[in-house]
């Protein structure tokens, strides 16, 4: 991971295409779902590229959008201020990320930035959650990656701090 922290970063400015969204790999966070299941959700999104570098989404900010990593791979990265950045994951083809936006206070709890020229699949929050309210297999299913998507999350970010605390002694 240390690889994550020389990424420079600019603001982002996403290229909206119209490419249909069958061929995007489907992520781990709708793992368990049916086919059909599957495609209500992809048909909510849109695709968006990324250049490399750009910030897709920053800390803090209100997460009003769930992605998919169709191409390319992402960093996720937790702010601690003065510009200082510790790398949690990279986030790569059939992956997620923004999960945030399904989550309670709907607020980002990283900064994501493009490690390498990306296409993403970005669902807007109402029509998902409105999905898992109207099919509560589909809701319960996407709770529970969630919830493993963040403890495996919270791992890697203690992993990495135990390595900070080492490389200070």
């Amino acid at each position: 991971m240390g690889t994550l922290a020389g990424l420079k970063t600019i603001p982002a400015k996403p290229t909206i295409t119209h490419t249909t969204v069958e061929s995007v790999p489907i992520a781990k966070i709708f793992s368990g779902l049916t086919e059909k299941q599957r495609d209500k959700v992809r048909n909510l999104g849109r695709i968006e590229t990324y250049e490399q570098n750009a910030v897709i989404c920053k800390e803090g900010a209100e997460s009003r959008k769930l992605y998919l990593v169709e191409k390319g791979q992402v960093a996720v990265q937790s702010e601690l201020g003065k510009g200082l950045r510790i790398p949690i994951t990279l986030v790569s083809e059939g992956q997620a990320f923004g999960w945030s936006a399904l989550v309670p206070p709907y607020h980002l709890t990283a900064t994501v930035t493009a490690a390498s020229k990306t296409q993403v699949l970005s669902i807007e929050r109402e029509p998902v959650l409105l999905l898992m309210k109207d099919d509560t297999a589909v809701g319960y299913t996407i709770m529970q990656n969630i919830a493993g998507i963040i403890a495996s999350r919270l791992r890697n970010l203690e992993l990495e701090m135990i390595g900070l605390v080492h490389r200070i002694k």
